[in-house]
């Protein structure tokens, strides 16, 4: 008997996976260790393209971005692990360095920022005060001060050593993401979740300015150079540039997805991802 052949149509069968793909990112807030059942969804609709021996290589960018957001490890390859700082209770959200790379600061879900010694891997202190996570952290330029941006819409200031708060910045509407000081150690900027960036006055504990900057949550913001331009970066898919201390705007590009944002150390590139 006759046998009707059936063909496929495998531009709309990788079209859809791929879609189906995003979509399960984007449904799980892109945090894929939260949910592994995702991510292995994910790779179960990419595994349907890999090509077989002899076969056209159908797949494009989008493929292959989303098989490494499934598979970080063969992206960047597995770097030799040095230790492990073990203290905060819950997710950790932000860590960075001191000026001088003799400590490290570390920021989370628990509500605290933690110092760290890097030589001993010991803790130094704990900072606790605010009433709910803590999203960000950054040392003084002369590294005796902490920055703290938190969930409960404040910006605390914390001697590094001790742990003990200093003072407490208010005055944003919504929960802060990001706080960075600037090269003096006399100002900080703060943004928040609806988009605002404001200036402080370290001295006075006072706010100098307050901006609309962005549409959505400002997720990074980062210095260029000496400290003379900022940039942010947003929900919005937006990088804004600003002039610095007078926080005035000076350009914007266009940034889709990207939730973070670097200056080369000269200050003439920067990078969005």
């Amino acid at each position: 008997p006759k046998r009707d052949v059936i063909e496929v149509d495998t531009t709309a069968s990788y079209t859809g996976d791929i879609f189906n793909a995003f979509n399960l990112w984007h449904e799980n807030t892109e945090r894929l260790r939260d949910n592994p059942q995702a991510g292995s969804e994910m790779t179960a609709l990419l595994e349907r393209h890999l090509p077989q021996p002899g076969h056209v290589d159908h797949r494009g960018f989008d493929w292959h971005y989303l098989w490494r957001l499934c598979h970080p490890e063969q992206a960047v390859g597995l770097l030799p692990k040095v230790g492990s700082l073990n203290g905060h209770k819950d997710d950790v959200y932000y860590v960075t360095f001191s000026r001088d790379g003799s400590r490290i600061a570390s920021a989370g879900r628990d509500k605290t920022a933690r110092v760290w010694e890097v030589s001993t891997r010991r803790r130094i202190c704990i900072c606790k005060g605010h009433k709910d996570e803590v999203n960000w952290v950054d040392f003084s330029p002369d590294q005796k001060l902490l920055a703290t941006a938190s969930e409960d819409r404040s910006v605390k200031i914390w001697d590094a050593v001790s742990g003990k708060e200093r003072f407490t910045l208010n005055g944003h509407k919504a929960e802060v993401v990001c706080v960075l000081f600037d090269a003096s150690g006399k100002l900080l900027v703060s943004g928040d979740n609806s988009g605002v960036l404001k200036l402080w006055d370290l001295e006075t504990r006072s706010e100098i300015k307050s901006v609309p900057a962005h549409k959505g949550r400002i997720q990074c913001i980062a210095w260029a150079g000496e400290g003379h331009t900022l940039s942010t970066v947003a929900d919005d898919e937006t990088v804004h540039f600003w002039t610095m201390p007078e926080l005035h705007p000076a350009g914007s590009q266009r940034a889709e997805g990207a939730h973070a944002t670097a200056f080369n150390r000269e200050g003439t590139m920067i990078a969005c991802g």
